[in-house]
């Protein structure tokens, strides 16, 4: 068995109860995705390349904003 590909998740997507920040942002597809694990980094600015040595990719609020803003 292949190991799972890991997102990091930047912590900006949660408030500090745990609730989304963007509720019409769908994460749900990603995170019930088969072979893809999935983790909420703290909400450090900025990122240290440590908090992402163990992941194969990150998905951050800014990407998410800038994608909106050219669609």
């Amino acid at each position: 068995m292949s190991a799972p590909f890991r997102v990091a998740l930047s912590g900006d997507f949660r408030k500090a109860d745990g609730s989304a920040v963007y509720p019409d942002f769908d994460l749900k597809p990603l995170l019930e995705a088969s072979g893809v694990e999935t983790a909420f980094l703290d909400n450090a600015n900025p990122l240290r390349s440590s908090d992402l040595e163990d992941f194969d990719a990150l998905v951050s609020r800014v990407i998410v904003l800038l994608l909106a803003l050219i669609s």
